[in-house]
């Protein structure tokens, strides 16, 4: 009965969230390479990895921080296990990062209990409503395309938030910000404009609550 009474939603909702990660976790070590793998290491092998980036940047995409990494995808080494490790990595990163996050954002207003079970009742309504669960986390260039990025987006919005609590010191910080949009642009176009209505989104608030803008947001947005 004690034990009963102890049995909170957060609990429920921590430990559907962890039995729900599982299967996901084991389905990676079942992954495999797709045709888009072949060919891409057929043409990082024909053309060299600079080689190879100026191929794609002249014939299909201009996205950087993709075909740099599809350059160097496992099969270039015949590593057919970092198809495996690479998605088990990447959801467990995921979630971890979405914690750093929540826990930035609250800025300890909440309890680890309450942290985590808003991080699993998010990832749980996203294994809900993904399309496709295979591309989410398992197809390699799907990952270096679009999930890559979201990392770094998230990344990108805890960094932003621990200079606007002053826990970074801002010059370091607008480079470290800057460094980071660069990648996120050359990763992904939905979130260079989803970056910048962000920043705008700040200036925004900045003006409305306090009647003043940070130049330094100013100055990122000039980098973006």
């Amino acid at each position: 009965m004690m034990l009963i009474k102890k049995i909170t939603i957060e609990h429920i909702i921590i430990t559907t969230g962890v039995i729900a990660l599982l299967p996901f976790l084991i389905l990676s070590f079942y992954n495999h390479p797709s045709g888009d793998d072949y060919s891409c290491t057929n043409i990082a092998n024909q053309y060299g990895f600079w080689g190879a980036q100026k191929y794609w940047y002249n014939n299909w995409k201009c996205s950087l921080a993709y075909t740099m990494l599809v350059s160097k995808n496992p099969l270039i080494i015949k590593w057919f296990w970092g198809y495996k490790i690479i998605p088990f990595i990447f959801l467990l990163t995921s979630v971890f990062l979405f914690y750093f996050l929540i826990g930035t954002i609250t800025s300890g207003a909440l309890t680890l209990k309450q942290k985590w079970a808003i991080v699993f009742a998010f990832f749980i309504s996203y294994l809900y409503y993904v399309p496709n669960v295979w591309e989410a986390f398992y197809w390699f260039t799907s990952i270096t395309s679009y999930q890559v990025s979201t990392m770094f987006m998230i990344i990108f919005m805890i960094a932003l938030f621990k200079y606007k609590n002053e826990i970074m010191n801002k010059k370091k910080s607008l480079l470290y910000l800057s460094v980071l949009a660069i990648l996120i642009m050359q990763g992904s176009e939905t979130y260079m404009v989803f970056m910048t209505v962000f920043i705008l989104m700040f200036m925004l608030l900045e003006l409305i609550f306090y009647n003043r803008i940070d130049r330094w947001h100013i100055l990122l947005l000039i980098v973006i």
